[in-house]
């Protein structure tokens, strides 16, 4: 049994409807010291407030938005 090829694929990032769409971003690898950090922080408080957000992710180099993840994942 033969199996038909698929037809070529100018575009290196399509969707199955065949659209264009954003590549997905590189899952973010935290330092032993950044880790330690946020574990250390969870431990006495697992819920953070915008402000702490932005302290936390300032001191350790990191995006809001990174920092609100790994929460959310540790949770």
């Amino acid at each position: 049994v033969r199996k038909p090829k698929a037809a070529p694929d100018n575009s290196p990032h399509k969707n199955h409807r065949g659209t264009s769409k954003k590549p997905r971003r590189r899952r973010t690898a935290f330092t032993q010291s950044q880790l330690a950090f946020l574990e250390n922080k969870f431990r006495y408080q697992k819920y953070l407030s915008v402000s702490d957000r932005g302290s936390v992710a300032e001191a350790l180099h990191l995006t809001e938005t990174q920092v609100k993840t790994w929460y959310q994942n540790r949770r």
